[in-house]
């Protein structure tokens, strides 16, 4: 488990990488808080801020800080940096979530690559309801300016993890991320909600 840290305490943990922090907070609105250390007081390799009201009110946006310091490999050898989050509906307990996106940026810092689109890192992550997995796409509930920060070198690329079912991680290894985009377009589930049904693959 993480531990929180009150929202006072957020600007003073997040001067190193200030620029970035101005980035999130410039769509997403002011931190309310966030998680870097362990129950026991360890340090956290990456923190994990929390944005209310962001995209919509009622709802939150968690966002890690610290992974972007690691250059990621891209398919051909090419290197970019990388900031994960999820957003969801207020009434979602924030320790699973947190847990979650901790767990995938200490992943992808230690195989060195990046996460791409329509790539699915498996759980479970002890989400609620029936989702189980993690899609990578692109962050659309927010403008496309907020999805690259080019302050770094090389660029920051925000990457939303959208919790799916099980049965839609198989249907994206199967069908290929392109066809199940297309089904959350036809079907347009609401993606903040974690306790959905899972979606008509049929």
């Amino acid at each position: 488990e993480v531990q929180p840290w009150p929202r006072s305490q957020a600007a003073m943990r997040c001067e190193p990488e200030g620029d970035v922090i101005a980035h999130m907070e410039s769509f997403l609105g002011p931190i309310d808080g966030g998680w870097s250390k362990t129950e026991a007081g360890e340090r956290l390799p990456f923190t994990v801020l929390r944005f209310s009201g962001a995209p919509i009110p009622g709802t939150a946006t968690f966002v890690t800080l610290g992974l972007s310091d690691v250059a990621l490999a891209l398919p051909g050898r090419q290197l970019v940096r990388q900031e994960f989050l999820v957003s969801t509906y207020d009434r979602f307990h924030s320790a699973s979530i947190v847990t979650a996106l901790h767990d995938v940026a200490v992943d992808a810092a230690r195989r060195g690559d990046a996460l791409l689109r329509g790539s699915v890192c498996a759980g479970p992550f002890g989400l609620p309801g029936v989702v189980t997995d993690l899609y990578c796409a692109i962050p659309v509930f927010f403008p496309d300016s907020f999805h690259v920060w080019r302050g770094s070198d090389p660029p920051t690329v925000f990457v939303w993890l959208v919790p799916i079912t099980t049965e839609e991680h198989r249907f994206v290894e199967e069908k290929g991320w392109e066809s199940f985009e297309q089904i959350l377009e036809s079907q347009d589930p609401d993606l903040l909600d974690l306790s959905r049904l899972g979606l008509s693959l049929q």
